[in-house]
C-alpha cells in the first residue's frame, strides 16, 4: 500500500511539473 501511494504521489508531482511548464510556455 505504501509503495502504491508513493507511486501515485510521484505521478501527481510529475503532472504538476508538466502543467507548470505548459503554463509558463503559454505565458510567453
Amino acid at each position: 500500500m505504501n509503495g502504491v501511494l508513493c507511486c501515485i504521489l510521484k505521478y501527481a508531482g510529475y503532472c504538476k511539473m508538466l502543467g507548470i511548464t505548459v503554463y509558463l510556455i503559454l505565458q510567453n
